[in-house]
């Protein structure tokens, strides 16, 4: 059996985290948790997982300059990263863009 495939689960917020970790685990994916993008970046230099799942949002380093660094650099810029916030952020949109190829979905609640 395959190992399973490894997602960076990055925010700060307990509940949220939680609640994505519990879907994601649910769906057969090992889960690495960051509550913040100091961390984030860490984990993504150390061992880059398949895919992350980031909030713009973040203390100490953003999530805009997680992606950039990700979208950046030559080792990662293959990892899909899904963009998850729940502030209206004018950036967002230049992160959107940012993401090279991929195609957005704005959901609004």
């Amino acid at each position: 059996m395959a190992a399973p495939q490894t997602i960076l689960l990055v925010e700060d917020d307990d509940e949220i985290r939680r609640m994505f970790r519990m879907v994601l685990s649910f769906a057969g994916y090992e889960v690495l948790e960051a509550r913040d993008g100091y961390s984030a970046l860490h984990f993504i230099e150390q061992n880059p997982p398949h895919a992350i799942v980031l909030d713009l949002g973040l203390p100490v380093v953003s999530g805009h300059v997680v992606l950039a660094d990700v979208v950046g650099r030559a080792h990662t810029q293959h990892i899909p990263v899904v963009v998850v916030t729940g502030q209206p952020d004018p950036q967002a949109e230049g992160a959107r863009r940012a993401s090279c190829g991929s195609r957005s979905r704005r959901t609004d609640s």
